[in-house]
Order: C-alpha cells, then structure tokens, then sequence
C-alpha cells in the first residue's frame, strides 16, 4: 500500500483532521495488502494480477478484517493505473457504513429525547462512553464519570454484580437472544436507581472475542416501586383468599371454576383440580341453579353489582351443602366480565335447624291450640257438672239430714226411695255428661278427607334434603288412598315417624322405609317400618314418648317429636304402639280413629 486520500476517511465517517489522517496513514500506508485483509488475502492478490495483465477492472465484495475494524463488509475495485502500468489503483469502499451511521444517530437522538440514556462500550479497550442523558439521569454532570469500564461496575449494587455479570456471559456465547437486565445503579447523591439496560453486541474480534457494544439504560425505579407496592397487594391477596375459613373462588364468566381455597374444597369434598374441571353449574342443586343463573345474567348486564343467594351445592358423596353465596364481578378496562369473585359460607347446620325449628313451631302451634280448645271445653264441662250435679247431690244432702232428724218430714222408707231416685238423677246426669264431654273434647277438631299418597308426597318435600343425601328408598302401601282425619295431625304424625326412621338410620347402610295404611276392623292403622338402630325397649321404654326423652345420643334429636305423636293420636282416640329390635330396626303401629269410627263408638 503506497499512499492512502483524505476521502477514505469520509466513508468511515470520521473527519478530515490531519493528525487523524496520519494515524489512518500509518496503519495502511507501507503495508501489504496481505496484511490489511488477511482473510481474503488470496482473492486479493489474484484480483490485482488479473487486472495488471488484462488491463481489466476487478470488483468483489467481502466481509473481513481491516486494519482499523473488524467483520465489517467491504465493497473494493481494482483498476489500472494510467500512468504505470506496473502499479493499481484500489478503491476501497464500506457501502453500508453511511447509511448506518446516519440511522445510528437518529436513533441515539430519539433515545436521548425519550429520557433513556445510551452506553457504547469498546470491550477490547475496556472503554464504555456514556451519554448526557445517562448521566444526567444519575444526577452527573456530562465532564463527570470516566470512561474505565470497571469505574462504571463500580457504580453498580454489590448485590447486582454477579447477576449483570451471567447476563452478559450467556448473552455472549449466544445463550440469550437479547441482552436485557434490571439492576441498581448508584447516583450522585448516594441513593440508588433500578436501569433497566438492553443492548446489542454489534462486533467481535478475529478470535470472536465481543468488540463493540452500544445499549440503552431506562429508569424503572417507579414501574419498581409500583411492582413491589403490587407484589405486596397480591400477597396480602393470596393469604386472605386461600387461608380464609370461608370460602372463596374466581369463577369465569361462563361458570368454570378459575381458583378455590381449602375452604371450598374442605366444604363440597372435592380436590382443587376436580374443581377446576368443573364449571359451578355442575355441582348446583337442580332447583337452584335457575335462580342462579339469572343473577349471574343480571350481573354481565351491569344491572346489579353483587348479589346474594342463599343455594344449594351437591357435594362429591352426594350431600346437599346448604351455603350464602356473595358474588361480586371483576371487569377489564375495556368493561367487558373479566372474573366473579364469591365467597362462598357453608350455612347448612343453620338451615337445617331452622327448619327443624319451623317445624317444632308448627306443631306446637297446633298442640298448644288443641290444648287450649280442650282446656276450653274442660271448664265448661267442669260449669255443667257444678251446674247439673248440683240438684241431685242437694237433695241427697237433705234426706240424708232428715233421715237424721227424728223429726223429719220423710219415713225412712220414703227417705231411701228419694235418695234411690236422687242417685238414679245423678248417675243419669253423670251419662249425660259423659256423653256431652266425649262430643265436645272430639267434635273441637276438624276433620278432612285426606288423600294419603298427596300427604306422603307433601312430607317427602319437607324431608327431601335427608332423602337425597341419605339415598333413603320409602315405599307406601295402602288400602285405600282416601281417609277421614285431621289434615295437619296427620301430615304432622308421618312426618314425625318418617324423619325418626330417617334419622336413626345405619351409617354406611341405604336406609329403607316402608309405608303402610290398611283397615283393621273398621280403623284405619298405618304402620312405619324401618331398618334402623332399633330401640332397647327394655331400657328405653318407659321414656320412648315422654316429652324431652332422648334414647340415643350423637343424633340430632330434642325428645319432642314422639311426644307430639302420641299426644295427637290420643286426642282423637287411638293409640299408637312400637316394636323394635337394637341393631334390626323399629315398627310404629299408629290407630287413626276416623270420624266414622268416634262417631259409632
């Protein structure tokens, strides 16, 4: 290489200084072209031969080393030199360098507009240019910080060193795709700042060791801050919602189960990811899930917030799981349903004791009004017995005085046939009112045609949550579908005799129960059998229908149902009578005296 112009610098960008130009001039000048591009030094050589022997101009392209950097592409032209044809003339050209340059510059001057600063670093060097948008953002002047890349590392968190230090490697050996890395860096004053750096190795050396490296550093201490204050939101979040005693779920907006606590699953027996696989609909009551389905609709409407809604779920064993469910719905920014949140609280035990409270109510209500009705008709009967006994008893007094009396107005004889006659007013008077207190004691309650199937049906409602999760089989017999007797004494006495089977029934054994109404000279007799616990009658028999007489404990039982029972059958007449063997089962054997029957007897 014999002399170098001015104008190869221009393609390089760099200016016309003269102390640069001989700076470029010793590294090309007095060199052989072998030297300069060692890569493709073969090719070179032959070019140039072909054009000083056939006078020929040669043109190539490459990519290669020069003397001044390193893999970069070049364009060159040989042509022969006019006036000695023993020397060429090469026209070395970076085709891509000015239009690169220029995209560079526009792109650090938008960078520096936005805020973010820019880093250039030469890793043979060990040098690393920053930008006054950088330092400024450190709180540096621009004449401030050096340009010694382990006086920047410096700069850096102790605890962020090794982590900036494994990006970098990995993203040198071609492990990461993107050289991107969030770090703290120290400012001027002390405090520290969160960069988030992303660069881009633009070079390496003939031995593939990095050469050039430019990046961009923005401040993310804010978006930092943020992430923390949101980090600590969610973990308050998560504890509150998956260690909360009640339970609580994200359900998408059509139904499927998006997250559930222990809570949840503790309640309805299932595991989380059964859950998930199922949509809430799945495991609603079929008699709930209308009511549901439209709040939800209500809900993605925007017509209501929240909702309420005391529900019934189907648990995994088939249990009926009573709960107050609170539904609240979570909406993206474009307004469109995102999630539900619902708390969900098993109310079940309420339920069923308010129900059981209902029905003790009922009866009661109507116990206290037949007593009441009797303690009526007892007082006026005790008036008509004050009233009607007093004649006879009267006159008896009298004879019996004057019988007395030597003086009396009757002979003994005489004495004896008043007193026969008062007595036989007396015994006529004590007929009377026998019969009179049979018709009012009876006559006091009404009495209804009942179809005995449609009661059966009516108490199988009332006890359907026991029935279904029991697996209960009932079975009615009967003689006749129509009987005469107070509506609500008997729904009241199946009721009581059904929920009893029912409730003492065997663990782990399908309860089975047996309905039976047939005539027995004239009286209609309804039979309950079951193949419960049984009851030791030996040991319980005197107290099976006292009121609060409680045979087994561990069972929901108040002592009161059997009592109402038998004090309801007994009002009307009949009787009612228990068989039962402990471990077998129980038979209730109940006497309804109809109408027909008090009316004859």
């Amino acid at each position: 290489m014999l002399e170098a112009n001015a104008e190869g610098l221009v393609s390089y960008g760099w200016s016309r200084d003269e102390s640069i130009l001989e700076n470029v001039k010793r590294l090309y000048v007095g060199h052989y072209v072998t030297e300069l591009y060692k890569r493709t030094s073969q090719i070179t050589l032959e070019k140039i031969r072909a054009c000083v022997i056939t006078g020929e101009p040669q043109e190539w392209s490459f990519r290669g080393s020069d003397a001044l950097d390193s893999n970069v592409p070049v364009a060159m032209r040989i042509i022969p030199c006019f006036y000695d044809r023993d020397l060429v003339l090469m026209i070395i050209n970076y085709p891509h360098f000015n239009e690169e340059q220029i995209i560079e510059d526009t792109w650090k001057q938008a960078v520096e507009a936005a805020g973010d600063g820019i880093w250039d670093a030469n890793m043979r060097m060990g040098k690393i240019y920053f930008s006054a948008g950088w330092k400024k953002m450190l709180g540096y002047d621009d004449h401030e910080l050096g340009t010694e890349l382990a006086e920047v590392i410096n700069l850096m968190h102790p605890d962020d060193v090794d982590s900036f230090n494994s990006t970098l490697s990995a993203y040198f050996k071609g492990d990461l795709s993107v050289l991107s890395h969030e770090h703290r860096v120290r400012c001027k004053d002390g405090n520290y700042k969160w960069l988030l750096t992303r660069g881009r190795l633009l070079s390496r050396t003939d031995e593939g060791k990095p050469a050039r490296v430019i990046g961009v550093e923005t401040d993310i201490t804010a978006i930092k801050s943020v992430q923390e204050k949101l980090q600590l939101i969610n973990e308050t979040f998560h504890s509150a919602f998956h260690y909360s005693s009640v339970g609580n779920a994200l359900v998408s907006p059509d139904g499927k189960w998006l997250e559930v606590n222990r809570a949840v699953t503790r309640m309805l027996g299932y595991s989380k990811e059964e859950l998930l696989s199922k949509t809430f609909q799945d495991i609603t009551y079929p008699e709930d899930l209308e009511k549901d389905l439209a709040l939800v609709n209500q809900m993605l409407r925007g017509e209501i917030d929240t909702y309420s809604l005391e529900k019934r779920y189907v648990s995994k064993d088939h249990r009926i799981v009573w709960a107050l469910l609170k539904v609240s719905l979570v909406r993206n920014i474009d307004a469109s349903p995102k999630f539900f949140i619902s708390q969900i609280v098993n109310i079940t035990r309420e339920r069923e004791l308010r129900q059981e409270l209902e029905k003790q109510r009922d009866q009661l209500e109507v116990t206290a009004e037949g007593l009441q009705e009797k303690l009526s008709r007892l007082e006026e009967l005790n008036y008509m017995i004050a009233h009607n006994l007093r004649g006879p008893v009267g006159n008896i007094n009298m004879i019996v005085k004057s019988v007395r009396d030597e003086d009396g107005l009757f002979s003994l004889q005489e004495s004896l046939d008043h007193i026969i006659s008062s007595s036989d007013a007396l015994m006529e008077s004590l007929d009377t009112l026998m019969e009179f207190s049979k018709i009012k004691l009876h006559d006091s309650i009404p009495f209804d045609d009942c179809s005995i199937s449609q009661i059966f049906e009516k108490v199988k409602t009332h006890l359907h949550s026991t029935i279904f999760q029991k697996q209960a089989e009932l079975t009615l017999n009967f003689d006749t579908d129509e009987i005469s007797y107070p509506r609500q004494y008997l729904e009241s006495i199946l009721y009581n005799l059904l929920s009893n089977a029912l409730k003492y029934s065997k663990r782990g054994e399908t309860p089975r129960v047996l309905i039976d109404l047939r005539f027995v000279d004239s009286v209609p007799v309804l039979t309950v059998n079951d193949n419960g616990i049984g009851i030791d009658l030996v040991r319980h028999g005197n107290k099976l229908f006292k009121l609060n007489g409680i045979l087994h404990q561990g069972y929901d039982s108040k002592g009161l149902g059997l009592f109402l029972t038998k004090t309801q059958v007994e009002a009307l007449g009949g009787n009612i009578q228990v068989n039962s063997t402990p471990g077998e089962g129980t038979s209730f054997r109940v006497e309804l005296h109809s109408r027909e029957y008090l009316a004859g007897r």
